[in-house]
């Protein structure tokens, strides 16, 4: 059994955190749980697969190492240089602006190394690594630049997660990602958002990204690195998500 989980947290860990876990036995990859009810560093640290000696890996939307006290850090440097053609770019992350900001996603990762999990590439049967969505989704989606969806009036992120919702259908219709029930389906990849608004759109929001980490830490369970990028370096700021087409 492999089990693939993402998290896409709020960063100072007080509002919703999005929690997707994806198992496969043998015969493909199928969505089990999702959520973005978890506010708090022990709901996350409860939602966690405890590991088992079978293959583990944890991606996580968010800084897990933040080594720099001001400026930014190298491997968001180097996701820009790759991919500014793609109109990608990233938050500002150093120390100073982590403490101004309560900014506590490094919790995380000290909850994930206490429960027994190692950073990834190391070779360890369950692993955690830091990774973001979007270089994964233009690679995933081939799209010519990031997917807008997080940014403008409500009727435009609307129109925006619904159309990125269609393309994460069809990719998984593609990869075969099975959804344990129709429920857990549309909770994963929310297309039907006419009536969602302000807290409900960023609910929906966060359990569409938290699946997009859970299908990357699902492509490097199935494909490690000669099927992702691996930016930065372990213990310094290090992201890993699918590969593709990139500006060197």
């Amino acid at each position: 059994m492999k089990t693939a989980v993402g998290i896409d947290p709020s960063w100072v860990l007080t509002h919703p955190t999005g929690i997707c876990v994806m198992e496969d036995a043998g015969d493909g990859w199928t969505v089990t749980s999702t959520t973005a009810s978890i506010t708090d560093i022990d709901a996350i640290r409860a939602a966690i697969p405890e590991p088992s000696g079978q293959p583990i890996a944890v991606s996580v939307d968010a800084p897990l190492w933040i080594p720099n006290e001001t400026g930014i850090r190298e491997c968001d440097r180097q996701v820009v240089s790759r991919y500014i053609d793609r109109k990608i770019g990233v938050y500002p992350c150093n120390r100073v602006i982590a403490a101004r900001r309560g900014w506590k996603t490094v919790d995380i990762r000290v909850a994930l190394e206490d429960a027994g999990y190692i950073e990834a590439p190391h070779a360890a049967p369950a692993v955690y690594f830091e990774t973001y969505p979007h270089p994964a989704l233009v690679n995933l989606l081939d799209l010519p630049t990031r997917p807008e969806y997080k940014k403008g009036r409500i009727a435009d992120r609307r129109r925006g997660l619904q159309r990125l919702g269609e393309q994460l259908h069809d990719l998984a219709r593609a990869r075969g990602i099975r959804f344990v029930d129709d429920a857990t389906r549309r909770a994963a990849i929310p297309i039907d958002l006419d009536a969602l608004r302000n807290r409900e759109l960023k609910m929906a929001e966060d359990r569409l990204d938290a699946f997009v980490c859970a299908v990357i830490a699902a492509e490097w369970l199935d494909f490690g690195r000669d099927g992702n990028e691996i930016i930065g370096a372990p213990g310094q700021g290090l992201m890993i998500f699918p590969g593709g087409r990139a500006t060197d």
